[in-house]
């Protein structure tokens, strides 16, 4: 406690008692007032730690003045303890060889920075920290900042020589790796013997032999001592080892574990049992193989069948390609794999650097199918084959069996036909459980030929369902007891179709200008048809199998009816029949709805018709889409019109304007 200087130095001295933890007592008295105003007393204390803590009096009746008057307002404080200052020096190594540059670091203080060293004999050290080792020796590194604010390191040892591994090593797993042990100059040290201790982890690393070809140490005694996550190599010569460059050489095996990489780092060097080199450690990285993809990554192969496999990205060329079996199949060094017999087979290919994939692949000798078919309306019961795609020679058919399942809310099953089949005059039996038929069949007569095995018989029990009715599925499928090798499994689909629609309107020329030779009509692509039909009346020329003709005019023509209809499996669609006439010699044909407009086109939402040529007495603008359905109408009125189009999605519409007994066609593009 200081009183000196202080409002309370007129009382003398003052007795303290801090006696007790985090408590002061302080008593003074004297034959001489105090006054004036200011600082009454200093208290010192130690700060132990950041942070902070609480300065607070224990109330008026410990605290006091002439026995309690005048009274005392006591204010408490709360003091707040920051850390001091301070700078970091810091090194990488503890320690270098001479010659060695090492650059020094420090962290906190301000700029600029003054570097120094104990003995500029041993080292010297630059403006920007950068320490340059002249010869052995140990000194003291010092820095300063802007404030003067210093910190540094005692004891840095320069040594004589420097024993390095390097540390970005790599190699591919399963593979060798040989690790090099550097010196630098051994010239002036005299050596003769020594020995160094590696740690390096086990499970990643497999020591397997030392070198000594082209090193240092050839023709030198060398001796490798190994154990768990390390080995100690020691050597000894009878003259002394000069120069600098490869010490020796340590081999190891690559293992292929979870563990991706180690340190490889000296633990304990001595040389000429007195002489402690500077050391660089090393660090290792399993080089992972890459999981390479080839495609297909599976799938079914017939006897006698090629196929050719691709790897994806991330190889490195060349490509090996093997099969698991080759008794089973065989792969081309381009990795075309050709099936021999049935079987399952693994596909294995690797690249340059080791890294592998597979694929699999099940082989049959024979393969049953079932085809797509198609219901047509009016059709109530179907014929529906299951086939044979290939005959092995090696192994006749003589028995099959499997199990059929279908939908039993869209088919009946009615029973098979085996008339004019492959298995005609065997035997067969069927046992139908709820949406499955079991089926078994045999005969003395092998099977020669692919084709239809058998017909299953199914009725239709809805015909207004929807296009795609049903999937069958044969599963189970086994031949001969299990030989020839047969696919287990295969689908097929039964499809509702009908015939071609009638097409619902023509474009064109249906109008033909007087001295016009030649004219087109088109129709909208009709669903679910092959090919068009188009008839032609006398006086108009071609041919044409799709929804488009163009015709040559004769010069004699007046006006005709041209037919037109689809035609596919289930048959001849409805025709449309629309008359074509050339226009006379007074035009009067060509002015129907001459001032008809139709704006914007293409429209977004609003499409506006305007025409004063309405003369029927109910005219209607209806809009069409390419299939024919309707989809959006307006009656027509001279003083204009509109028609909501907004909701409709984008692409080609049909406008057919109707007035009276003419029908006007105009095509509207929807954005």
């Amino acid at each position: 406690m200081v009183t000196n200087g202080t409002v309370s130095q007129p009382l003398g001295e003052a007795l303290v008692n801090n006696t007790l933890p985090g408590k002061v007592t302080i008593g003074a008295a004297g034959t001489s007032y105090v006054s004036g105003k200011g600082i009454f007393i200093l208290i010192r204390f130690r700060i132990l730690q950041t942070g902070g803590c609480y300065l607070n009096f224990t109330g008026k009746a410990n605290n006091y003045m002439n026995e309690g008057l005048p009274s005392l307002l006591l204010n408490n404080a709360w003091i707040g303890i920051t850390a001091a200052p301070s700078i970091t020096l810091y090194s990488e190594y503890n320690s270098m060889a001479k010659g060695d540059s090492l650059q020094l670091w420090v962290w906190g203080g301000e700029e600029p920075y003054t570097w120094s060293v104990s003995d500029t004999g041993i080292a010297t050290i630059s403006a920007s920290g950068m320490l340059q080792a002249k010869t052995t020796g140990k000194v003291t590194l010092r820095v300063e900042d802007a404030r003067g604010i210093k910190d540094s390191v005692s004891n840095f040892t320069i040594r004589p020589f420097k024993l390095i591994i390097p540390d970005q090593l790599t190699q591919w797993a399963g593979k060798y790796i040989e690790i090099p042990v550097h010196v630098t100059d051994l010239t002036e040290c005299d050596i003769s013997s020594g020995e160094f201790s590696l740690y390096f982890n086990s499970d990643v690393l497999t020591w397997v032999e030392y070198s000594q070809e082209g090193t240092l140490l050839a023709n030198k005694s060398v001796m490798v001592n190994t154990y768990q996550n390390g080995l100690k190599a020691s050597f000894a010569s009878a003259e002394t080892i000069t120069g600098s460059g490869l010490l020796l050489i340590l081999k190891f095996m690559v293992k292929n574990t979870e563990w991706h990489t180690t340190p490889v780092e000296f633990t304990d060097v001595l040389f000429n049992e007195n002489i402690i080199p500077s050391v660089e450690n090393g660090y290792f990285s399993v080089q992972q193989l890459n999981r390479l993809y080839v495609y297909p990554e599976q799938g079914e192969l017939l006897a006698g069948d090629s196929i050719q496999l691709q790897v994806g990205y991330g190889y490195t060329n060349p490509l090996s390609w093997a099969v698991n079996n080759t008794a089973l199949a065989s792969i081309s060094e381009t990795g075309m794999l050709k099936a021999k017999k049935g079987g399952k087979i693994q596909v294995l290919v690797t690249d340059s650097t080791g890294s592998s994939g597979t694929s699999w692949f099940n082989l049959f000798d024979t393969r049953v199918q079932l085809a797509d078919t198609n219901f047509c309306v009016g059709e109530m019961v179907i014929r529906y084959p299951v086939i044979i795609q290939k005959v092995p020679d090696t192994d006749p058919v003589l028995s099959m069996e499997m199990t059929v399942e279908f939908d039993t809310a869209q088919l009946q099953f009615n029973g098979l036909s085996y008339e004019n089949t492959v298995c005609q005059g065997w035997m067969h039996t069927t046992n139908v459980q709820q949406n499955r038929m079991l089926y078994a069949s045999s005969g003395a007569n092998s099977i020669t030929q692919p084709g239809t095995m058998v017909y299953l018989n199914f009725q239709l029990k809805q015909p207004e369902t929807l296009p795609n009715i049903s999937i069958v599925h044969l599963q189970n499928i086994r031949m001969n007891e299990g030989v020839p090798a047969v696919n287990p499994e295969t689908f097929g689909n039964i499809f509702y179709r009908d015939k071609p629609p009638a097409p619902f309107m023509v474009w064109g020329d249906t109008l033909i200008h007087q001295y016009a030779t030649t004219a087109s009509f088109f129709i909208p692509e009709l669903p679910e048809t092959n090919e068009y039909v188009w008839i032609l009346p006398e006086g108009l020329n071609g041919n044409s199998h799709n929804n488009i003709i163009q015709v040559t005019v004769d010069a004699g023509f007046k006006n005709g009816i041209v037919n037109v209809y689809g035609i596919n499996t289930c048959g001849t669609g409805e025709k449309l029949e629309f008359p074509v006439r050339k226009e006379d010699d007074t035009g009067l044909e060509s002015n129907f709805l001459q001032n008809l407009t139709c704006y914007p086109n293409p429209v977004k939402d609003k499409l506006h018709i305007r025409s004063a040529d309405l003369h029927g007495i109910t005219n209607r603008a209806v809009l069409y889409d390419l299939t024919g359905k309707p989809v959006s109408s307006v009656k027509l009125y001279k003083t204009g019109n509109e028609l909501d189009v907004s909701g409709l999605l984008s692409g080609v519409y049909v406008l057919k304007i109707i007035s009276g007994d003419q029908v006007k066609h105009i095509g509207i593009v929807k954005e």
